[in-house]
Order: C-alpha cells, then structure tokens, then sequence
C-alpha cells in the first residue's frame, strides 16, 4: 500500500505540473486536462489508500473482494470477453472504415486488432509454459 500512495502523490506531481503548463499556456488545453485527470486520480487514490488503512471493516471487505476465487474468474472473464469485443468492434471499423475512403483510419484499426491478436499469443505461450 505504500507504493500506492507513493503512486499517487507522482500524479498528483506530474498532474499539477501538467496543468501549470496549460494555465501559463505552455502547452495546449490536452496536456492541461491530461494534468487535471492525473491530479484527481492521485486524490481519489489517496483516499482509497486512507481509507483502507483507517477503516478494518472496508479493509476486510477489500481483501476479501481481492482474494476471492469467484471475483477473480468474473475479472478474468470481463478482460477475455472486452478482448473479444475490442477485436470485433476493430475488425467491423476497419470494413466500415475503408468503405468510407477513411484508409488513414481502416489501416490504424487493423494495426490494432493485429497487435492485440498478437499481444493475445504471446500471453498465451507464456502462460502455457506456466501452466
């Protein structure tokens, strides 16, 4: 818990910094919202992080929610089915995509399930390996 913390005071850090950029306009309105996202993550966290270490019942409740084997096969099933879903929504918007003359667009998109087919097998051999 404490690299956790430690976590969230660097974007509170980077955050503020970021945004400072953008309210001295050094940078553009993207890098100053990315700061602000960046400082209200690192204060979400930190009161996560507090929370847990102050209250035992919601740190129980926690600990539970992360050890148990039910929410851990509800988790790895939520990351295979968005996988599934990212390839096919991808694979229709490189069709859809062409169609349209968008080719700039169609190429990025097939770059995309290309990569996360590819991310897909490595994993794969990894933990066949491990298994």
């Amino acid at each position: 818990m404490r690299k956790k913390i430690i976590l969230s005071i660097i974007y509170i850090c980077i955050g503020s910094v970021l945004f400072g950029l953008g309210c001295a306009e050094m940078v553009d309105s993207f890098w100053s919202g990315m700061g602000g996202a960046l400082i209200a993550v690192g204060i979400v966290n930190s009161i996560r992080v507090l929370r847990y270490y102050k209250d035992e019942s919601y740190r129980d409740k926690k600990e539970i929610e992360i050890k148990d084997e039910r929410n851990r096969f509800i988790r790895n099933k939520s990351w295979a089915w968005a996988g599934y879903s990212f390839v096919f929504i991808a694979a229709i918007c490189t069709i859809a995509f062409k169609l349209l003359g968008q080719d700039l667009l169609s190429m990025a998109a097939s770059f995309a399930v290309c990569i996360i087919i590819t991310l897909y097998w490595i994993c794969f051999l990894i933990i066949k390996k491990k298994y």
